[in-house]
């Protein structure tokens, strides 16, 4: 009798081993994951402001570009950086850039945002949608690490 008391308690006790093992992992990925953070940002002249997702403890700097404009061909209005912090990355995020005031009355079909592309080291057109009432263009793109934007004409 006494031996199958032994054996029935040496069961239950190589059940209960792995569960709390499986508990205490999971309160561990519980306590230290990371959940997504929303992350928002505006150039200091409110030109330009972004918002964005992140996995990561990040902030974005944005800043302005001075003269860089005049030296890139289709380029129409002043050019952002956007700088993550912390070596996060913004996905999905949007871009929104408020429309200079001597551009307002351009034919809204030709108006494009322009991204600088590291792989090819040339300004290259992206996907952009014209909010004619708000007078904003406006694209969804990651950011990753830095991103160089500005408003250009597609001609």
């Amino acid at each position: 009798m006494a031996r199958r008391n032994l054996t029935i308690k040496k069961s239950s006790e190589s059940f209960l081993v792995p569960l709390l093992f499986g508990l205490i992992v999971a309160s561990f990925f519980v306590v230290f994951a990371r959940a997504p953070e929303r992350v928002v940002a505006a150039s200091s002249d409110r030109m330009v402001s972004v918002e964005g997702v992140s996995h990561e403890a990040t902030s974005v700097q944005i800043l302005r570009l001075t003269n860089v404009e005049q030296s890139i061909p289709l380029m129409r209005g002043p050019v952002y950086e956007f700088v993550l912090q912390d070596g996060g990355v913004l996905n999905p995020s949007v871009i929104q850039y408020r429309i200079p005031k001597d551009l307002r009355s351009a034919p809204s079909h030709l108006l494009t945002l322009i991204a600088f592309d590291a792989r090819s080291l040339s300004w290259k057109p992206i996907s952009t949608t014209i909010d004619e009432k708000n007078e904003v263009a406006q694209t969804n793109v990651p950011i990753e690490q830095t991103l160089m934007v500005g408003l250009g004409t597609k001609f």
